[in-house]
């Protein structure tokens, strides 16, 4: 998985609760950034939300 599908399926797992707000709903709709991943530490923190909700989704 590429860094930005991986930051989209976090960002999806992560914003749905908060889908109702309007400032939410942009930040939805703007399209990843990979040059966040410049942070490794930054990585790993994503890459274990996404793992935390594909276990969620499998359930």
């Amino acid at each position: 998985m590429d860094g930005g599908a991986l930051l989209a399926r976090a960002r999806a797992g992560r914003i749905r609760a908060l889908a109702s707000t309007k400032a939410t709903r942009r930040a939805i709709a703007l399209p990843p950034v990979d040059a966040i991943y410049a942070s490794d530490s930054f990585r790993q923190r994503v890459e274990a939300i996404a793992a935390q909700h594909s276990k969620r989704n499998k359930a």
